[in-house]
């Protein structure tokens, strides 16, 4: 996962097992798996700071936990920045 120069989070393949295998091993649902990754990734999410993001190819025909959890924790996020 990064930020782009751009304000675009960019989520990786990686990313998103990762948020797979929290949720299977540890119970940890998405929101909170991917708030987990941006701490670790160092990302900070303040408000305005995320344009767009951009998930894997892969993700595009799957259920939409994924992207839904990415979504409202950029706004959690926000709103706790702001």
């Amino acid at each position: 996962m990064k930020l782009s120069e751009n304000a675009v989070l960019i989520i990786e393949e990686e990313d998103v097992s990762g948020m797979y295998c929290y949720r299977d091993r540890d119970g940890t649902d998405f929101i909170d798996g991917f708030k987990f990754e941006l701490h670790l990734q160092d990302i900070v999410i303040k408000p305005g700071s995320i344009a767009a993001v951009q998930f894997p190819e892969e993700l595009y025909n799957q259920p939409e936990d994924i992207k839904q959890a990415v979504y409202t924790a950029i706004k959690e996020l926000e709103q706790e920045k702001g």
